[in-house]
């Protein structure tokens, strides 16, 4: 029998080259959050396709039973609800506990996980530590991971190189800022196919991490030069010395609407760094028959619109969207420091008392002998939310409770809703998140209250537990 292969995130358009390029030699399983992508397979190929709540970890269970190798290519940068209180870097660690735990439950023998490469020069700390704690996470079930990095990946269907082919294509004038001319070493789809093939199963790369790269050195300002040769422009790309990045963002996201704030934010915070390949093993092997990044291109663009195809993904976003509209769906996440000697049990009873505290004029929290919390307003004795401490999913990393009611919820009892305190980073941080909420309150009303008091709320705790609060590890 061949090995079974789980290609986690497997929506983009390196997943979808990734099924392609591993069915003949594996059993694969492309595993997705996206009913709608999903539906679409992977036609003419051997591949199974499986829906999995990320957020959920026995749904991830469920999906990876059976499985020998991994592939990791989860990062958000779609919406996972209407309304997302999360930044990307939370969620994305998250994702990676729960793959993690399920992974190590089901005895995954190896994961290789694609990451970004670590920018060169003087680089915050905050960027360091997201490049690295997805890496730590994995790695922290026991199981022996393999980190394959690199800056850009150019192929049909990339969410940058879309990106940057819709500002080509709308802007009159391409106004790029010297801060943002860092050098880069784009590689292109079938060479990082080529490198997980490479790495899969292979006992020396257990526990490595790899910068990739392709033959090219450029920058930004190269590309736009480029991307206007190729829709038939002379040359409109002016390197200007002042130009903020908050202006430059905007700029970016008139023209290109469509594509998630978040997207744009990680890429201008990109651009300003160089991430040139040293030499490693896996450099070496790939270097024999590396493609070149606008050779590449060439191949896939359009003769009459000069643009790459679209990736599958892109479909399924838009339809993923609509349902999400229609539940009203919130996803709340945030990250704090877990005071030492506690857990995840501590944090929720912690919170929720200090909860009644600080807003004690108003409201009042209290916990039944039922083991439910009551969130209700002091004045008129109504209850605001209910949740029930849910034991037969709880586990001593992550204590949960269903929301299944009260007045500002719109869920019912047996509802996906839920409440969560799970320990991330080897118990240094913790994640409070709500999943699945529906609010009762109408949306536009929900944003600008409900939405609004949970932000400050959460933000209030999370000052409490760095301010008030002794790490003594």
């Amino acid at each position: 029998m061949r090995p079974r292969l789980a290609i986690f995130g497997a929506s983009g358009f390196i997943g979808n080259g990734l099924c392609h390029y591993m069915s003949p030699h594996y059993d694969t399983i492309a595993i997705t959050r996206s009913p709608h992508r999903a539906a679409l397979g992977s036609p003419g190929l051997d591949v199974v396709w499986r829906v999995s709540d990320f957020f959920r970890r026995p749904d991830l269970e469920k999906v990876l039973n059976g499985v020998d190798y991994a592939i990791y290519l989860a990062h958000t940068r779609v919406p996972t609800a209407r309304l997302d209180q999360a930044r990307c870097e939370d969620m994305d660690l998250l994702q990676a506990a729960n793959f993690a735990r399920a992974a190590a439950v089901n005895k995954v023998r190896h994961i290789v996980y694609l990451g970004g490469m670590i920018p060169q020069g003087n680089v915050s700390r905050t960027l360091l530590q997201s490049r690295n704690e997805v890496t730590e996470e994995l790695a922290g079930s026991g199981i022996a991971v393999t980190t394959i990095r690199c800056s850009l990946i150019v192929g049909p269907g990339s969410s940058a190189i879309t990106l940057l082919e819709q500002v080509v294509r709308r802007a009159p004038l391409l106004l790029v800022p010297m801060w943002a001319l860092g050098k880069k070493q784009p590689i292109t789809l079938t060479d990082v196919m080529r490198a997980f093939h490479h790495c899969l199963g292979s006992e020396e790369m257990f526990g490595k991490s790899y910068d990739i790269g392709g033959p090219d050195i450029i920058t930004l300002a190269d590309i736009l030069e480029h991307g206007a040769h190729n829709h038939g422009r002379t040359s409109r790309v002016h390197v200007v010395k002042r130009f903020p990045k908050p202006l430059f963002k905007a700029f970016v996201r008139l023209l290109s609407p469509r594509t998630h704030p978040s997207l744009i934010s990680i890429f201008t915070e990109a651009v300003k760094y160089d991430t040139l390949v040293s030499d490693n093993p896996l450099q070496r092997y790939l270097a024999e028959g590396a493609g070149t990044c606008f050779g590449y291109l060439a191949n896939y663009l359009d003769a009459d619109t000069g643009a790459l195809p679209h990736s599958p993904r892109e479909r399924s976003v838009i339809s993923d969207k609509r349902d999400f509209e229609r539940s009203s769906s919130v996803r709340s996440i945030q990250r704090v420091r877990l005071p030492a000697g506690t857990d995840p049990g501590w944090l929720a009873h912690h919170y929720f008392t200090w909860l009644g505290r600080a807003i004690r004029p108003l409201i009042r929290c209290r916990q039944e002998s039922t083991g439910q919390w009551l969130i209700t307003l002091r004045l008129f004795g109504i209850t605001l939310l209910q949740l029930q401490h849910d034991e037969p999913v709880s586990t001593p990393d992550k204590q949960v409770y269903a929301i299944i009611g009260g007045l500002l919820s719109g869920t019912k009892a047996k509802t996906a809703a839920r409440m969560e305190f799970q320990a991330v980073s080897r118990g240094r941080f913790a994640i409070i998140a709500i999943h699945d909420f529906r609010p009762f309150l109408l949306w536009r009303l929900y944003r600008f209250t409900q939405a609004t008091i949970h932000g400050w709320v959460m933000a209030a705790f999370q000052r409490h537990l760095r301010n008030g609060m002794v790490d003594e590890r």
